[in-house]
């Protein structure tokens, strides 16, 4: 099956689609989503996507020895990691089995792809073991994470909450927000909390529900901002997608402060709206990683979003 066997995760499939296109691939992914909306077989497409010796379109062919190897589970770069059935927790030994190999080179790929599924299952232990090998990722490997609650994703990634809160005197409300929005990490937290993020969020999602996307405060941003501004609104749009197709799905919400006003949204608007929004604000990001000009670029997604609110 390919990426476009997979329903209602038009966001998620061309920010990777991009990642891989711009060969701008992180070392680590989070997906993070319920149980049967296709994180596996997106994790498993990107992996064949990233190691396809003719993608088509941004997809897969199919049909090289490096899809078909992937699709038979008999690729030895890709590898997908699962829970022993009879366990109630991921095991150390799985963890590090896969650990010892990935400083090696890969034996054929492009790039080696390790998916941990039921990844919030861990162990204490098989949790430092990843955590220890996300910080000094090897270059030519990718590591894959799934989860289905934002709250179980490893006690040392949560950890930063503590953090932001006890060490950086950052409001206990605030720390639970920034904590989750950066997933977990630290150093993405800190900067957000000294850089006015949440009151960015604030103006960004105030433009997004009256469709004024590009007034005048906009006007004064810098390249950077406008990407973070897209970020944004990229989890905005993520959340009220979760909440309008998982109903009930609270601990997968990114921003945790707003539930409220999600599920408000996600009543208003319809999946057709969602969607197209979701890949204009992805066309956009793509426009500026491309260097095209920002303010113009804003401009024209301003007006995409105003003609299908």
């Amino acid at each position: 099956m390919s990426f476009k066997d997979i329903k209602g995760e038009a966001c998620a499939i061309d920010f990777l689609k991009n990642a891989a296109s711009s060969d701008r691939v992180a070392s680590a992914y989070i997906f993070l989503g319920p149980s049967g909306c296709g994180k596996k077989l997106t994790a498993v497409n990107f992996a064949k996507l990233l190691n396809c010796s003719g993608p088509i379109e941004g997809e897969p062919c199919e049909k090289c020895g490096s899809c078909n190897k992937i699709n038979s589970s008999a690729h030895p770069d890709v590898l997908v990691l699962e829970k022993e059935e009879k366990k109630a927790e991921f095991g150390i030994d799985i963890v590090l089995e896969a650990i010892r190999s990935v400083s090696l080179k890969p034996y054929e790929a492009r790039k080696k792809v390790y998916i941990l599924d039921d990844a919030d299952l861990m162990s204490e232990e098989a949790q430092n073991a990843v955590l220890k090998t996300l910080e000094e990722p090897p270059q030519d490997s990718l590591l894959i994470l799934m989860v289905e609650d934002i709250q179980a994703i490893p006690a040392t990634i949560k950890s930063s909450e503590k953090i932001l809160r006890d060490d950086h005197l950052v409001d206990v409300k605030d720390a639970r927000v920034l904590a989750r929005l950066s997933l977990g990490s630290i150093g993405k937290a800190l900067e957000n909390a000294k850089d006015g993020f949440l009151d960015k969020r604030a103006r960004t999602i105030d433009a997004l529900k009256t469709t004024k996307i590009f007034d005048s405060d906009f006007e004064k941003m810098k390249r950077g901002d406008f990407i973070g501004c897209l970020d944004i609104m990229l989890s905005w749009y993520r959340d009220i997608l979760v909440t309008k197709a998982f109903a009930g799905k609270d601990a997968s919400i990114l921003n945790i402060d707003k539930i409220d006003e999600i599920k408000a949204e996600a009543k208003r608007l319809s999946f057709e709206y969602l969607d197209s929004a979701v890949n204009a604000i992805a066309d956009a990001k793509d426009h500026l990683d491309r260097n095209a000009n920002p303010k113009l670029t804003m401009s024209v997604l301003g007006i995409k979003l105003e003609e299908r609110g």
